[in-house]
């Protein structure tokens, strides 16, 4: 049987919300009845290059969408002639994303989708200009969240398919071991852990974070701070708690592989993102039973549990610490919690929704 052919447009394959869901698609779809491309705007495949070539995979990267627009838009309307793809999957943060469905309208492409992960980016009247002027050519619109669907499709928001992005729930699950033999490699034994799971990059919001964790040692120093993630703000955070001098009491770790087990080393997880689509983080958060605090401008719909705490971003830092001190807990009945969102979130069931789009009308 001749293979449906995707091919996935995204920036990388690096460790972020849009790529583990992509992975988690791919890992659970039927392989023998789907091939998947990807077409990259970055430098390199990133963190999971290697399980992509493995998986059966193939990676066309022609370099940086924004350094080289014309080659890229070339290269990218021809491979779509040449290959003739049953599908072209867009992953869009931000309505420039859309040029590339432009392009494949005009190489010849039937089934355009194009998947919202944000709910913020550029400026208002920006994103309205390149909203008007790529979003007509998207056939299949969809996002992650209703907020994700009403920024980048408009008032077509009402037409675009809202499909939860997945999760490994089996990863998510907590592991009392693993936290026991975690904490005590990582110096963590006897510590209240703040985590922080998320790239290095303005939406993520680490100076206030930053700002936030400092405060909260004021107020008991029994805490520590574990940062996972990469990206390009990294110097520039790593400069900011040398000052406050605090290096002692934060950890960061970089890009780790399979990071929501690392959930379980942690007592409260903060993300006080400016803003999010449907962030994965948080319900990998809930499967493990562990309480977050987090920014009101991320998407209320993503509280599916009682373990989300949302705060106002221009509250106080000590307002945020004093929110971390009270979520600070042991673990709730986490299987309870797990199977919840295993329901609708489990990696299975949102991979079978997208074989569905790919496959129907």
């Amino acid at each position: 049987m001749e293979k449906t052919k995707v091919l996935h447009i995204v920036g990388s394959l690096n460790l972020g919300g849009a790529e583990t869901m992509i992975m988690n698609i791919f890992r659970n779809i039927d392989r023998s009845r789907f091939r998947f491309d990807f077409y990259l705007s970055g430098n390199s495949g990133g963190f999971y290059e290697e399980e992509v070539l493995l998986l059966g995979g193939r990676i066309i990267n022609v370099g940086r969408r924004k350094k080289h627009p014309v080659k890229y838009s070339i290269e990218l309307f021809k491979l779509i002639r040449k290959e003739k793809y049953d599908v072209i999957q867009i992953h869009a943060t931000d309505a420039m994303d859309g040029l590339p469905a432009f392009i494949s309208w005009l190489a010849g492409a039937k089934k355009i989708c194009l998947f919202s992960h944000n709910t913020r980016g550029q400026s208002m009247r920006r994103q309205k200009i390149m909203r008007a002027m790529f979003m007509p050519f998207v056939t299949h619109p969809q996002a992650c969240s209703d907020m994700a669907a009403e920024w980048m499709f408009g008032k077509r928001a009402n037409k675009t398919k809202t499909i939860p992005l997945p999760i490994n729930c089996d990863l998510c699950v907590y592991d009392q071991e693993f936290r026991e033999k975690e904490r005590l490699r990582l110096g963590l034994t006897g510590k209240k852990v703040v985590g922080h799971i998320g790239r290095f990059q303005t939406q993520k919001n680490h100076e206030q974070l930053i700002d936030i964790f400092d405060e909260l040692i004021k107020k008991d120093s029994g805490y520590r701070l574990v940062l996972i993630g990469a990206g390009n703000l990294e110097e520039s955070i790593r400069k900011k708690v040398k000052k406050l001098e605090i290096e002692e009491y934060v950890l960061f770790m970089g890009q780790v592989d399979k990071a929501c087990r690392m959930l379980s080393i942690f007592d409260v997880f903060l993300l006080p993102s400016l803003y999010e689509g449907f962030p994965t983080v948080l319900l990998e958060a809930q499967a493990n039973g562990l309480e977050s605090v987090v920014s009101s401008t991320i998407t209320p719909s993503i509280a599916l549990t009682d373990l989300v705490h949302f705060v106002k971003l221009d509250d106080s830092a000590s307002h945020w610490a004093d929110q971390l001190i009270e979520y600070t807990c042991e673990r709730h009945d986490t299987e309870k919690f797990n199977m919840l969102i295993a329901k609708d979130y489990s990696a299975p069931s949102v991979a079978a929704k997208f074989s569905n789009i790919y496959l129907g009308d």
